[in-house]
């Protein structure tokens, strides 16, 4: 690992969370237009979706908020020690790594126990439920596959 491949790390991160941003906008619509419906399948997705926003926003702006400055400093420790600085996120990134190797096994597992309960619920409120959290699982797991592939 050396210095761009944390450069760019830090600036991917950054990113990620516009689009994590963005998409919240398109989930605010999609709110929107679930509360406007009578359909009982898109009532029971009401609760994901919320979920997803929350999650979306809040980490999106994380990472945008946080990664720009962690770049600034990796920057800053880089000039003044760079092997120190280099071993150091290094040592980070693996740690990382095992951490986000166990999330994707359990946001795995959770995707298909929620798409399983799908087929399982004969209610259409239930059935919402489970495929809402089949996406909101879904799209945790994109988000740890996006951290490890970085």
């Amino acid at each position: 690992m050396d210095f761009i491949q944390l450069q760019s790390w830090a600036n991917g991160d950054a990113e990620q969370g516009k689009w994590m941003l963005s998409f919240s906008v398109l989930l605010v619509l999609l709110f929107i237009l679930v509360l406007r419906s009578e359909n009982t399948l898109l009532r029971g997705m009401m609760i994901p979706i919320f979920l997803l926003l929350v999650l979306n926003t809040c980490y999106g702006t994380y990472l945008v908020m946080n990664r720009i400055r962690y770049a600034e400093e990796i920057n800053q420790k880089f000039k003044k020690d760079a092997q120190k600085t280099v071993a150091a996120e290094y040592r980070k990134t693996k740690n990382d790594e095992k951490s986000y190797t166990v999330f994707r096994i359990v946001w795995a597992m959770l995707t298909i126990i929620s798409l399983i309960l799908c087929f399982i619920f004969t209610a259409d409120y239930y059935r919402g439920l489970s495929l809402g959290f089949t996406g909101l699982f879904g799209s945790v797991l994109k988000v740890v596959e996006e951290q490890i592939r970085d």
